[in-house]
C-alpha cells in the first residue's frame, strides 16, 4: 500500500504521462473541460479556463472553448492525443513519459505530435521517455 502512495504522490507532480492509446485513456461520459480540471487539483490548483485554453492552443487545437466541450467520442485520434499532450504540458512536471504517442496516427499527424513534443522539450526541458517500436519516430525524434 506505501508504494501505491508513493506512485501517486508522484504521478502527475513529478512524472507527466501521454499513454498510447487516447481513446481508451479518456472516460466516453465526460467533456475535455471535465478531464482537464480532474487532472488538475494538487497538481496546479491555480489553472483556471484561460489557462487551459492557452496549453489546448499551444498544441494546435483551434477554438480551444469548444475544444473544452467535446466528448472523446467526438473527436479524432490525433485530436485526443493533443489533449492527452496538453494535459501532460499543464502539469509542468519535470519528466514526462510518452508510451507510443504517434501509434494509430497517419504519417501527418506523426509528424505534428513529434515536432510538438521537440516544441515542448526546448521550451520547458523536461525529461522525456519516448517509448516506441517505430524506428522512424525514433530517427525523427533524434533518438
Amino acid at each position: 500500500m506505501a508504494n501505491r502512495f508513493r506512485l501517486g504522490a508522484l504521478r502527475g507532480i513529478k512524472i507527466a504521462t501521454i499513454m498510447q492509446n487516447p481513446r481508451s485513456a479518456f472516460n466516453p461520459l465526460h467533456t475535455m473541460h471535465t478531464h482537464a480540471r480532474e487532472n488538475l487539483p494538487g497538481v496546479r490548483e491555480t489553472a483556471d479556463d484561460a489557462t487551459l485554453t492557452a496549453a489546448i492552443e499551444a498544441v494546435g487545437l483551434e477554438n480551444a472553448a469548444r475544444v473544452l466541450k467535446l466528448y472523446p467520442f467526438e473527436m479524432s485520434g490525433g485530436m485526443l492525443q493533443r489533449m492527452m499532450i496538453a494535459m501532460a504540458v499543464l502539469c509542468e512536471s519535470p519528466f514526462i513519459i510518452a508510451d507510443e504517442p504517434t501509434t494509430d496516427l497517419d504519417v501527418v499527424a506523426q509528424a505534428r505530435i513529434l515536432d510538438l513534443l521537440e516544441s515542448i522539450m526546448q521550451k520547458q526541458a523536461p525529461g522525456m521517455l519516448l517509448v516506441t517500436h517505430d524506428m522512424g519516430v525514433v530517427g525523427a525524434s533524434g533518438g
